[in-house]
């Protein structure tokens, strides 16, 4: 069906028939070759927790829910963590080979990809792969008594706009204080929105959609800036011993770019949260009610670009 509410059915049915793919969408990424598994099944997962989010006012369970996803993803975290870190390294690359082509990032690339190819990180991905499935299908057995207490928009405005409202406190702390740290914790919310836009797009698929490739692009950023933190980190941790890379001269060599990205990064996220959560609430609120409308009429829920819902 698709990550989306399409109003052919009550929304609690739309809702677990959601959750329900999302699932079965980890089944079928754990099954599949020639992708990363483990950034795969987390996807599905960030999915499945930014849907229980918004229906936070009307769903009870949703906060224990969450919980049982999040933790889910977090079995392989810290398998993702070597290929992003090594992701981090190749964007560099790409950015100035020149600058980037240094002896100590090239024993780093070599030294990440052993450990992402050793025998024992196999092992590990295979075991918490079983355990992040299990958690879900333990999950799924509970999913056909979920019901929400509301209908039609009530059942997800307070959950949207929440979302919503946590994530321009994010930025204004960022702006406040622009640490790496803040900016990884604006990233979280910019992705649960995106998400959010993306299964209300139905409600107006060409400017929602427009708004979801400015958020994920975002999203994309601040994923970067955090990739490029945390790669510091690993880098320069000291029992790597005579692996280890000085920090001090790795923060320098990887600051251009990262300040690069903040300038990115804040320059749409203001655009993206310029909006007071209660009239975005209400102006999708309208959305939800001239969609329903049509569906009553038997035409499918598509604004042209001269018609407006408010």
């Amino acid at each position: 069906m698709g990550y989306r509410f399409r109003f052919r059915e009550p929304v609690d049915v739309e809702f677990r028939a959601i959750a329900l793919e999302q699932i079965r969408l980890c089944h079928d990424a754990a099954q599949a070759t020639g992708v990363d598994i483990a950034h795969e099944i987390r996807r599905h997962c960030k999915k499945q927790q930014a849907l229980l989010r918004l229906v936070r006012g009307s769903f009870p369970d949703h906060a224990r829910e969450q919980r049982v996803v999040r933790d889910a993803g977090r079995e392989l975290a810290a398998l993702r963590d070597v290929a992003a870190h090594r992701d981090a390294l190749a964007r560099l690359r790409q950015r100035d080979a020149q600058r980037y082509a240094v002896p100590e990032l090239e024993r780093a690339e070599a030294w990440l990809a052993g450990v992402q190819q050793s025998d024992t990180v196999m092992r590990k991905e295979a075991v918490a792969v079983q355990r992040a499935l299990d958690r879900l299908d333990r999950q799924r057995d509970r999913l056909s008594a979920w019901t929400l207490e509301k209908h039609g928009f009530c059942a997800l405005s307070d959950g949207f706009a929440h979302t919503y409202r946590l994530g321009r406190q994010r930025l204004a702390q960022v702006i406040d204080e622009p640490t790496a740290d803040n900016f990884h914790e604006l990233r979280k919310y910019v992705k649960h929105h995106r998400f959010h836009l993306e299964l209300l797009q139905s409600l107006w698929k060409r400017p929602i959609g427009a708004a979801v490739e400015e958020v994920e692009l975002l999203g994309e950023w601040l994923g970067e800036h955090h990739d490029l933190h945390v790669l510091a980190i690993a880098l320069g941790d000291e029992s790597r011993g005579a692996d280890r890379i000085d920090p001090v001269w790795l923060g320098e060599l990887t600051r251009p770019e990262m300040s690069r990205l903040e300038r990115r990064a804040l320059g749409v996220a203001r655009r993206v949260y310029a909006e007071k959560p209660s009239r975005m609430c209400t102006r999708f609120g309208v959305y939800w009610q001239a969609c329903e409308q049509q569906e009553q009429q038997g035409s499918e829920c598509t604004f042209t670009s001269s018609e407006s819902a408010l």
